[in-house]
């Protein structure tokens, strides 16, 4: 049922607007202060929150005056009905806007940088020689340490590889693209499986949430469903990604530098236990 009510001056603006094509600006100014006061008359919003509603609905204006139609209420409550209905959605959006604000700075959503692979571990081939690492073996295995690293490597390690080694920077640049083309399928199904666990620990956080809060009981099985399959979808994509290791195997990093898997696997195991050795001292000194 339709009820009749009292045609304003607004209401005539509008319709002689639309026969006429004038009075738009001054139609426009009044219709602004009424969106622009809305959010703050109606829940007590501040001028920045009472701004940026405005911005939203400023592009609905034209639309709004274009199609009110005189079939008994004025433009004002024309004008009104639509801006309850589009305060809602606007509301809803700055709340998920907020939501993604709040949930995409936690710390599990960002890769935190790392020191450059090589930092500090030559230090136990420099003891006797400061400088530079002083034989062939210790430099062969300070090369695979690096090697193995390949993928996580920068500019910085290479550099200071090269010099401490004495092996040539073309050389062990070359080695590491050689590498990390290798292992590049590994890295990019790596990167998948990170956003799949990442995506679905974001909707279990906004699920939960939304759980916390409900009380309908048909919304409450649903988030509970979901929040089961979500954890499940973290789980299988969190094993799949303990299972790839993002550096060649001995085998892979022996034909890449054309020495016997043998001497590889020796260095590494030697490195080690030089590198035990090493830290097991140089904790004592500051004990």
């Amino acid at each position: 049922m339709i009820t009749t009510e009292k045609s304003t001056a607004l209401s005539g603006k509008v319709l002689k607007y639309q026969k006429t094509g004038d009075g738009y600006n001054d139609i426009l100014k009044q219709i602004s202060i009424i969106v622009y006061r809305y959010p703050q008359r109606k829940y007590g919003w501040g001028e920045d929150d009472c701004s940026e509603f405005y911005l939203f609905f400023y592009r609905r204006i034209t639309r709004i005056i274009r199609n009110y139609n005189d079939i008994g209420r004025n433009f004002e409550a024309y004008l009104y009905s639509s801006l309850k209905w589009q305060f809602r959605i606007y509301s809803r959006k700055k709340l998920m806007c907020a939501r993604d604000w709040k949930y995409a700075s936690l710390k599990e959503f960002w890769n935190t940088a790392d020191e450059p692979a090589g930092t500090g571990h030559e230090e136990m081939f420099l003891k006797d020689y400061p400088g530079i690492i002083r034989g062939e073996a210790d430099s062969r295995h300070y090369i695979l340490y690096i090697l193995k690293q390949a993928v996580t490597v920068c500019e910085e390690d290479i550099v200071k590889t090269a010099a401490v080694t004495g092996y040539s920077y073309d050389w062990l640049e070359e080695k590491v693209c050689e590498i990390r083309s290798l292992l590049f399928k590994k890295e990019r199904r790596l990167t998948v499986l990170r956003e799949r666990r990442n995506r679905a620990y974001y909707k279990l956080i906004l699920l939960e949430e939304e759980l916390h809060d409900c009380s309908f009981s048909g919304t409450i099985d649903y988030c509970t469903e979901k929040i089961i399959r979500l954890k499940k979808t973290m789980k299988d994509a969190q094993t799949a990604i303990s299972k790839i290791k993002l550096s060649p195997s001995n085998r892979e990093l022996a034909e890449i530098i054309k020495i016997p898997k043998g001497t590889v696997d020796s260095s590494l195991y030697s490195l080690k236990k030089k590198a035990v050795k090493y830290y097991r001292i140089w904790n004592k000194r500051f004990a």
